[in-house]
């Protein structure tokens, strides 16, 4: 047995557990591949460090998945370019750091909601001066916010938090279960919880210019949904279950890196439907899209014409005609996006 494994052995679990909350994340992995009782005890302990940093179900290793969160986590502190969490960005990524920029990431989106739900008695997230400040502020939100949730939730019916570089999406949001428009265009959001199914009155979900990479299960749930706007993100699979929707007007998937439709997707009903700039080699027909909408070498050769009787064409025309309206009224707010006019 050699000297180290020896040490190893006979250490403590609190003099373990501070080795690897002072060991940052590529020693971490370079120890458990190089030292067996490493090995050993970074396996125990990734689980831990798993749930620590909140990292999103993936697949790979445990090492991968928590070398892929942290990756992100600070690529997006790096846009920010937020001189508050610049000494957490030049230090080595231990689980205390990774742990700190995460929340911080976190506080600075509550706060920025919060700002806009009830601006009166926010914090000024630009007075606010170090890290620990925001995320000290941040704490008192759920107080306030459940203080006048019962004046919010019938109020709030649209809700526009366009350029804000939001990293995630604050959980007191999807209790506005009145919320019939939502828009979080050009943001820094890589995933969209499933308590998305919550907003059973959403009508319009802008999600463009985002970093998506999947959809949640639950989006499914919205059956009120006329518009879902994700152009420009990165996506590369959408879940099962969307040909249940009955209203939808318009679904915009273009740029993304979709090479592949659910096997029920090709049912979807929809007026239009984008899928230009994705990696399809080719796309079924979709018999109850009205106008599809896709690279010319890949539209199919006899592309059925979505079945609609007079009476329902006029009802969607109608309904576009109120979508139309709607973004005309919300159109200086963000809250649709320019690209449903084109």
């Amino acid at each position: 047995m050699s000297t180290i494994e020896s040490i190893t052995t006979f250490l403590p679990p609190e003099v373990k557990m501070g080795i690897i909350e002072h060991c940052d994340l590529p020693s971490l992995a370079a120890f458990g591949q190089t030292d067996r009782l490493f090995k050993i005890l970074t396996d125990r302990l990734l689980p831990n460090i798993i749930k620590a940093i909140q990292c999103p179900p993936s697949q790979g290793s445990p090492i991968q998945q928590i070398k892929s969160h942290v990756e992100e986590l600070y690529a997006k502190a790096d846009k920010l370019k937020d001189d508050r969490i610049q000494h957490l960005l030049t230090q080595p990524k231990t689980l205390e750091n990774v742990s700190l920029l995460q929340k911080f990431l976190k506080a600075r989106d509550i706060l920025i909601l919060w700002h806009y739900l009830l601006p009166n008695n926010a914090p000024q997230l630009d007075q606010l001066l170090t890290c620990d400040d925001v995320i000290a502020k941040a704490e008192g939100f759920s107080a306030v916010f459940n203080q006048h949730k019962q004046q919010l939730i019938p109020n709030t019916t649209s809700l526009s938090l366009n350029n804000k570089n939001l990293t995630h999406i604050p959980s007191e949001l999807f209790e506005l279960s009145n919320l019939q428009n939502l828009s979080l265009r050009f943001n820094i959001l890589t995933e969209i919880p499933d308590e998305i199914g919550n907003l059973k009155n959403l009508m319009t979900l802008c999600l463009e210019n985002n970093s998506l990479k999947t959809l949640p299960s639950q989006i499914v749930a919205l059956k009120q949904l006329l518009v879902l706007l994700l152009r420009n993100n990165k996506l590369e699979s959408l879940p099962p279950g969307m040909s249940s929707f009955t209203t939808l007007l318009l679904i915009d998937f273009r740029n993304n890196r979709l090479s592949s439709l659910p096997s029920d997707f090709q049912q979807i009903t929809c007026t239009e439907l984008y899928i230009k700039k994705n990696q399809f080699s080719s796309l079924p027909h979709f018999p109850n899209v009205w106008h599809l909408h896709c690279d010319d070498p890949l539209r199919p050769l006899t592309t059925p014409v979505a079945k609609v009787s007079n009476y329902s064409r006029k009802k969607i025309i109608a309904a576009v005609g109120l979508v139309v309206l709607a973004g005309l009224a919300y159109y200086n707010t963000g809250l649709i996006c320019p690209s449903l006019f084109n």
